[in-house]
């Protein structure tokens, strides 16, 4: 009763939802419109930096590579780089980290030319994803489908490498804007927002 009272809401409105609830551990799933395409904003930053981190944990990205801040991909909007000096290097964890807890957007432009778009694609649609990067841009689509996809393999991830995975998952533990967590703030969630108008 409980889950079709929320659905009703969803049928009744004039907005677009998508949601997908599925526990890991017994597999019970409740979702609403979890297929559909839905624009990600910053929300894409997630499978881009769960890949760089694998990629990482399997010694094909050096972490500790530095990117230098041009200028290029300068973006007025989430972020802290915005704020900072051209020309300053940044390693690739400390613009992963600024990617995930600051949701920043210049960081993120500066990881995907550098490691690319296509290959992030690859990474997802072998592992299932439908909906990621379905236009030619580092924005795009996701599905709650695939966002599932995506934090079921961050704790994979987690749980597998106690080096990597365990870094990686304290980065969105600690990110800001949380858009999901419980009222008495008991448990740490994992999490990944976005927002657009």
């Amino acid at each position: 009763n409980s889950i079709d009272s929320i659905n009703h809401l969803f049928n009744e409105s004039d907005n677009y939802f998508s949601y997908l609830y599925k526990d890991i551990y017994t597999g019970f799933t409740v979702s609403y419109n979890a297929a559909a395409p839905i624009f990600t904003a910053s929300s894409i930053k997630a499978p881009a930096m769960i890949y760089l981190y694998e990629m990482a944990s399997q010694g094909k990205i050096d972490l500790s590579e530095e990117l230098v801040y041009d200028g290029r991909f300068y973006s007025t909007g989430s972020g802290i780089l915005k704020d900072r000096e051209k020309g300053t290097s940044y390693d690739i964890d400390t613009l992963i980290s600024y990617s995930i807890h600051a949701s920043d957007n210049i960081a993120y432009a500066m990881l995907m030319n550098r490691f690319g778009r296509e290959n992030v694609l690859s990474f997802w649609n072998k592992l299932g994803t439908k909906n990621i990067y379905t236009f030619d841009t580092i924005w795009g689509d996701t599905s709650a489908n695939d966002a599932s996809i995506y934090m079921t393999e961050l704790y994979d991830f987690y749980k597998s490498n106690n080096d990597y995975g365990t870094k990686l998952m304290n980065y969105f533990k600690e990110a800001e804007w949380k858009i999901l967590t419980n009222k008495d703030g008991g448990h740490n969630t994992a999490n990944k927002g976005g927002w657009s108008n």
